[in-house]
């Protein structure tokens, strides 16, 4: 337990945080196509049940930072203990001649969870990927998790700047978190922060909200970045608490 939120009753007991080791086999994921060289930035990992494996999707690009004009890739790797992952050739997206890579689009999969009983839309796999202007977010599904189908959002073309605040719904199933461009408040800062808002189908959005963003007594410059959730679901629970 992080902290007492759901604890009612305490009796002997002392609260001891454990630091993590760093595995002796070193990275999991390292650079080694031309297309890693500048970059490699894990974007999200998901189990499949039903191929008993999971994916990874990835950011990756190919020139160090202050090179001119480095290019962007999303990427994907498999592998069956979350240890030993492979770049398998998907053959769709060609780089300097040839499309013998694990390249599946410029796009970045941000979120993406499992759900064998998603309807509508249909897919296996559905995800929150990088839109196509700055700072937005699209939605996507999928049946292996390297083919995706783009599904329709509000006329924005993006759920963070959907609308205005709105009531959360008490018969939502789906939520989401992520960083959006908070705009000036009241204190005149003009940075990103968290917002959330759900959905009962993942095709009509509502209940948005700014849930966290810098206050008035925070540094000139600070900036909040993702927070995302570990499912989507609203029943996705560990003892009652997403």
């Amino acid at each position: 337990m992080l902290d007492d939120r759901v604890i009612a009753e305490m009796s002997g007991l002392t609260r001891s945080f454990h630091s993590p080791a760093k595995s002796a086999g070193g990275p999991v994921l390292s650079e080694d196509h031309p297309w890693e060289h500048g970059l490699i930035y894990p974007a999200t990992v998901v189990y499949d049940d039903r191929l008993r494996m999971f994916h990874l999707w990835y950011r990756a690009v190919d020139a160090p930072n202050g090179t001119p004009d480095p290019r962007e890739h999303a990427c994907y790797a498999r592998s069956v203990d979350g240890i030993a992952w492979e770049k398998p050739v998907i053959g769709e997206v060609e780089y300097d001649g040839s499309t013998r890579n694990n390249i599946i689009g410029t796009r970045t999969p941000m979120d993406v969870m499992s759900d064998h009983d998603l309807e509508p839309p249909a897919g296996r796999l559905f995800g929150f990927w990088s839109g196509e202007q700055p700072f937005s977010l699209s939605f996507h599904t999928s049946d292996d998790g390297i083919h995706w189908e783009e599904q329709p959002l509000p006329e924005t073309g993006d759920l963070r700047h959907s609308s205005e605040e709105s009531p959360p719904d008490p018969l939502a199933r789906y939520f989401t978190t992520d960083q959006h461009w908070a705009g000036k408040n009241a204190w005149g800062a003009n940075k990103r922060g968290i917002m959330r808002c759900e959905s009962r189908d993942l095709v009509q959005w509502g209940g948005r909200r700014v849930i966290f963003a810098a206050g008035p007594d925070d540094d000139v410059g600070l900036e909040y970045y993702t927070m995302h959730a570990v499912g989507r679901r609203m029943s996705d629970t560990y003892a009652g608490l997403h």
